[in-house]
């Protein structure tokens, strides 16, 4: 049987064991990316994290949270922005920010993300909360509560 597609070309990869960084605190490279997994999972499947270290210390990071709403969950993704890393190779940035919908709908966001660099990878915490109002509504606020993450480069 013969597979169609791009003829010649490949794309290397590597797949690791999940393991947290340890090694000492650390500035890390210039321009570098680290890959992680948090501490929460959506349908078996653990939910990712993407850091990246800009070339003048300051770092920024992509996101995926579930919140417990009570009935069901409330999925997000959440693109933090760019933040300065301190000499001891730690980050914390707190958001807040609101998106508005048609008919009055708004949904009150607040979401926190703590890290700290290591020679090995990154470690840290996130959460986030959605608190959701409309005029003659009421619904219950959701919350991922604090869940800890991982990432290596």
């Amino acid at each position: 049987m013969s597979l169609r597609g791009c003829r010649g070309w490949t794309l290397p990869f590597a797949l690791r064991s999940e393991s947290a960084p340890a090694a000492p605190a650390a500035m890390p490279p210039p321009r570098s990316v680290f890959h992680g997994l948090t501490a929460q999972s959506a349908g078996g499947v653990r939910l990712p994290i993407s850091l990246t270290a800009t070339h003048n210390g300051k770092v920024w990071a992509n996101w995926d949270a579930t919140m417990n709403c009570r009935p069901g969950t409330f999925p997000m993704t959440n693109v933090t922005p760019i933040t300065k890393i301190r000499p001891d190779g730690t980050f914390t940035r707190s958001e807040r920010y609101v998106i508005r919908y048609k008919g009055g709908l708004v949904d009150h966001f607040r979401v926190k993300v703590t890290g700290a660099f290591r020679a090995d990878g990154a470690t840290g915490t996130l959460e986030a909360r959605v608190r959701t109002t409309q005029p003659g509504h009421r619904f219950r606020p959701c919350a991922s509560g604090k869940q800890a993450w991982a990432a290596r480069g």
